[in-house]
């Protein structure tokens, strides 16, 4: 059993509030530590340093306006969303698709960590696939679709921090402290047991 002290300083560190650019703060949930914490987290082939780094290089420079807008494959339809007389007249739904194992401008922990995230988004061909027709015109529709791209893209990007090393090096001492005090009430329990056989003996 993990003693009380450890506890409550691992969750201490764990819900220091955290922001990135363009996104809400979020604390160190679960949940929020499957979306952001690698590709390990996800269920993928295992998060490390290097692809943190990776990612936290790759997040500092980016935004939805650095996405290479040829790489993406544009798909115009008749919307039934919003659009007044524009509604079934009209191509402004938006569906926007790209190949994302083949995509050269991510680097590959962030496009295993957007593949984990996103596995309902993935079609059989292997294309990311996003649309919208929630606006009135296209060009509405066409960068609602790259926001909304360059969103997720952050998030697969975005690694948490962990705890202080200070934080870390504390809760290692607790978890010692407790394992030695496990072994001595072990031993004691075991001497005690010890002496009752040899009472029973010696009666």
């Amino acid at each position: 059993m993990v003693p009380t002290s450890t506890c409550r300083l691992a969750l201490l560190a764990a819900r220091q509030p955290v922001r990135i650019q363009g996104l809400a703060a979020l604390p160190h949930t679960g949940q929020h530590r499957q979306l952001h914490s690698g590709a390990g987290s996800n269920g993928s082939s295992g998060s490390n340093a290097k692809d943190d780094e990776q990612c936290r290089r790759f997040l500092a420079s980016f935004s939805k306006d650095s996405i290479p807008r040829e790489t993406l494959l544009f798909q115009y339809s008749r919307s039934s969303g919003p659009g007044g007389q524009n509604v079934n007249k009209v191509n402004t739904k938006v569906d926007m698709r790209f190949a994302v194992r083949d995509a050269d401008w991510l680097p590959a922990p962030v496009k295993a960590r957007l593949i984990a995230q996103n596995p309902a988004r993935i079609n059989k061909k292997g294309e990311f696939v996003l649309s919208s027709d929630r606006f009135r015109t296209q060009p509405q529709n066409l960068e609602d679709c790259m926001g909304r791209l360059g969103e997720l893209v952050s998030r697969a990007a975005y690694v948490a921090d962990g705890p202080s090393a200070e934080t870390v090096k504390r809760i290692s001492e607790l978890k010692d402290a407790e394992k030695e005090r496990r072994r001595r009430d072990k031993q004691h329990r075991s001497s005690a047991k010890a002496e009752r056989r040899g009472s029973r003996f010696d009666g």
